[in-house]
């Protein structure tokens, strides 16, 4: 008898960590053989289901989406994360879901993301790491309200100069280690860096250009 897991777990009051990895998801439902052992992938796209925001005493999420597509916007319940990982195979819709989880210290986005999204990331005051960050599907302004960043993996595509990169991460001083990922064309040139002085704590430094 197949059974959704997620109707195990709403059980489990004081679960606080899950890792749901890509296995897990089938089409446009998450389900286990009769075994136990989850079922292969069979189809593309598909949603996770809506009552996975009855997890609301989680801290830890690992999200592995599989071919999914729709992450759904119950996700903003769970506003104890400290934790949260978010990856598919395919490009992610993604709904407002952030604002309210402030707890938050990790934060990994997909690394396709559907084109109409519009990050908020404002309000993640705590939040130490950031990876997978694209201004074009958010605001690179939110940084200003990010000091206790310590990590982040930021891509850039699109003309930013240093005045606009150095005024938007000013507020970084904690900031350890950057990763900069240029996705521009070759033609487009490289990305003035001279703003990269004033985080003097920064310990591992690395830029590279994804079209090379």
């Amino acid at each position: 008898m197949e059974e959704d897991p997620l109707q195990i777990l709403e059980k489990l009051l004081h679960l606080k960590s899950v890792v749901l990895g890509h296995r897990s998801f089938v089409g446009r439902k998450m389900v286990c053989s009769k075994g136990g052992f989850p079922q292969s992938p069979s189809s593309r796209g598909g949603r996770i289901p809506s009552s996975i925001g009855k997890l609301i005493h989680l801290r830890y999420l690992s999200l592995h989406m599989g071919w999914a597509t729709h992450v759904p916007s119950s996700l903003r319940n769970l506003k104890l994360l400290i934790y949260l990982r978010i990856s598919s195979r395919e490009r992610v819709h993604l709904p407002s879901i952030f604002k309210e989880m402030v707890e938050l210290r990790f934060l990994r986005l997909p690394t396709f993301i559907d084109y109409k999204t519009k990050l908020e990331l404002g309000n993640l005051v705590n939040l130490e790491c950031l990876g997978g960050f694209r201004p074009e599907y958010g605001s690179i302004t939110d940084f200003l309200r990010l000091k206790r960043l310590r990590t982040l993996r930021l891509y850039l595509k699109g003309r930013y100069t240093s005045e606009v990169l150095a005024s938007s991460l000013c507020e970084l001083r904690n900031l350890e280690d950057l990763t900069l990922i240029d996705e521009n064309n070759e033609s487009d040139g490289a990305y003035d860096v001279d703003f990269l002085w004033s985080f003097i704590h920064l310990r591992h430094l690395d830029t590279y250009d994804k079209a090379s």
